[in-house]
């Protein structure tokens, strides 16, 4: 395996990781939101009084921003070394910025629909540009 395959598979494999863990977070956030929602129609029907509950949503978006940014680090630091062809230094390039945006859009949404369109679209783009290309 060349050196170029070899770092292409291990930030591939980091990457994995991170969508894994996101999407089981994102996971355990629709199921509660949806218990608490049944609670809710259960205390309204009884007519009590309708509690608010508070989901963990800064804490989630906070990990996901924090993995996004280990993989940008990762992509930045192939992106600036010397010994890399310049097409390769590109790529690397491209996939940080890109990384960078939607990192960028994680932070300013609160909406989880949103955080996880936005990382099948970096899923996507990986797919794009890494795995194929």
């Amino acid at each position: 395996m060349s050196e170029e395959n070899k770092r292409f598979q291990e930030w591939l494999e980091k990457f994995n990781q991170f969508m894994t863990r996101s999407y089981a977070e994102l996971h355990r956030i629709k199921i509660r939101t949806v218990k608490l929602r049944r609670l809710d129609e259960k205390e309204k029907k009884a007519k009590k009084r309708v509690k608010w509950y508070h989901f963990p949503t800064q804490k989630i978006r906070r990990e996901i921003t924090r993995g996004l940014g280990e993989l940008y680090d990762i992509a930045l630091a192939f992106a600036k070394e010397e010994s890399l062809d310049l097409k390769e230094r590109e790529k690397w390039a491209r996939l940080a910025a890109y990384i960078a945006q939607t990192i960028n859009t994680i932070i300013d949404s609160y909406d989880e629909m949103k955080i996880e369109q936005t990382l099948e679209e970096l899923k996507q783009y990986v797919k794009l540009h890494l795995e194929e290309g």
